[in-house]
């Protein structure tokens, strides 16, 4: 089991990393070949990896989920500061990060999330990391 949970969190870590590579719009690239499309492979012949990998990949997409919320509240310490978020559903969570982050009231944060194990309610979930990503005045000046 402990080696399970090591293995999902490096997966965890490993696609948010590189999933999280920024790249211009200039460079996007859309591929529609379906003769390149369809001689895609991950490398993986050895079925029991390919198992691991679709254990690993149920566990992630049943367990964890992105969402965004803006920051309502911050109380302020020394060290921390415990932020809460509200959800466009009207859910809040909250989360700690260092004060060094310098969350504002009104940011917007991007979390990942953990359904801690119940995935038909929200109001056990956990905010497994939150990144800043802006706020509703810049979203309102790229839309007008």
């Amino acid at each position: 089991m402990k080696k399970s949970i090591i293995a999902t969190l490096i997966a965890l870590i490993t696609y948010t990393t590189v999933a999280a590579i920024p790249v211009g719009a200039t460079e996007t690239k859309i591929c529609t070949d379906p003769s390149i499309l369809s001689t895609f492979t991950d490398g993986f012949t050895d079925e029991n990896i390919s198992d691991d990998i679709d254990r690993i990949d149920t566990f992630i997409n049943g367990n964890f989920y992105p969402a965004t919320g803006i920051v309502v509240t911050i109380a302020h310490g020394s060290e921390y500061e415990d932020i809460t978020i509200e959800h466009a559903n009207g859910n809040l969570f909250k989360f700690t990060a260092p004060a060094t982050d310098c969350w504002e009231l009104g940011d917007l944060a991007s979390c990942i999330m953990d359904s801690n194990g119940t995935p038909d309610s929200v109001y056990d979930d956990k905010v497994l990391s939150a990144w800043y990503c802006g706020s509703p005045e810049q979203f309102t000046s790229i839309m007008h």
